[in-house]
């Protein structure tokens, strides 16, 4: 039921907004891209300590 609510939401905020739909697109992209470096922790795997900052 929830998930239901959640794609409601957004299909409406889709249609009501279509002019912004492609930047929502790209958003979710962009997210999605940063998600999946973080999980396979990429810069840290190919130069470890380099990127440590404290």
């Amino acid at each position: 039921m929830l998930l239901q609510l959640l794609f409601t939401a957004c299909l409406h905020y889709v249609i009501i907004l279509a002019g912004a739909a492609q930047w929502l697109v790209v958003m979710a992209v962009l997210y999605i891209t940063g998600a999946c470096l973080y999980a396979a922790r990429i810069p840290e795997r190919l130069a470890p300590g380099y990127f440590d900052i404290w």
